[in-house]
């Protein structure tokens, strides 16, 4: 992947900037990484940034500091939003909105037998399925008391309440009574599953790894985009490293797993290879 640098002060010193795909880095004079981009049009919106410092206060004052672009052309739009992604994080730019990596989030995993169980090990799957990205046991838990009360679900049912009998909220008809026999608990374990479903992650439909690739035909440029359980284990621009990037581990991380999970929803027609 080849990246081209060039001094830019304005507008005008813009046109060489490639009208691709990719991500964009604005620096100071003294090397300060101010910013951190992508578009599928990188020329485009490199020049937006300077059309908008015209009317937009914060815009004048990244723009009066840039003194050089710096561009690294990708093989589409989903290459550029996770490098994007990925080095908004890694090099922390002054001016980007702070991204915090996501560490140790947890889900919700729903047993036959109606138990909740909070598990770490993010895998979804058609028949496990996952539900919520929580980043505490605390979170976690008032979210499922949020349910709760708007679905009339049972905190005693739920494990969220200790006791024998009818639960407090019952006594107050918040509750339908599956803690003391008045509801069937098969009833509450549907209603239980209904509530939780707008909550469901994505679920990863392969055994293994995927490789997604991209091609511009007018760079010439390809890439394959490496794929496990929603954690990306690396892009390359040479197809014989897709195996050995398929061995390794990844992070799971939030931002991501919303681009890769939305990117194969909204791009039904994308290939997928499987290693």
């Amino acid at each position: 992947m080849s990246t081209s640098v060039l001094p830019a002060t304005t507008p005008a010193d813009l046109g060489d900037l490639p009208d691709c795909p990719g991500v964009y880095h604005f620096y100071a004079e003294r090397g300060a990484l101010l910013y951190v981009g992508k578009s599928i049009h990188i020329r485009q919106r490199v020049r937006s940034h300077f059309q908008q410092a015209k009317t937009d206060a914060r815009h004048a004052r990244l723009c009066r500091q840039v003194a050089r672009v710096e561009v690294t052309p990708t093989a589409g739009e989903l290459g550029a939003l996770l490098l994007e992604a990925q080095q908004v994080k890694d090099l922390k730019p002054l001016y980007n909105k702070r991204l915090r990596r996501q560490r140790g989030l947890l889900s919700w995993r729903l047993h036959a037998s109606g138990e909740l169980e909070s598990v770490t090990r993010l895998d979804s799957s058609k028949e496990n399925p996952l539900y919520g990205l929580f980043r505490s046991q605390h979170q976690a838990r008032e979210r499922l008391r949020e349910l709760a009360r708007e679905h009339g679900l049972c905190l005693r049912v739920l494990g969220l309440e200790a006791g024998q009998g009818r639960c407090f909220a019952q006594q107050l008809g918040r509750c339908r009574g599956a803690c003391c026999g008045m509801e069937p608990l098969a009833a509450h374990q549907q209603r239980l599953q209904d509530a939780l479903m707008p909550l469901q992650l994505a679920t990863w439909d392969w055994p293994g790894a995927i490789v997604l690739p991209e091609y511009d035909p007018v760079q010439g440029l390809k890439q394959w985009h490496v794929v496990r359980q929603w954690c990306l284990l690396g892009s390359t621009a040479n197809v014989k490293q897709c195996a050995a990037l398929a061995q390794g581990s990844g992070e799971f991380d939030l931002d991501l797993y919303h681009i890769l999970s939305g990117w194969l929803h909204r791009h039904p027609e994308q290939p997928v290879e499987q290693l």
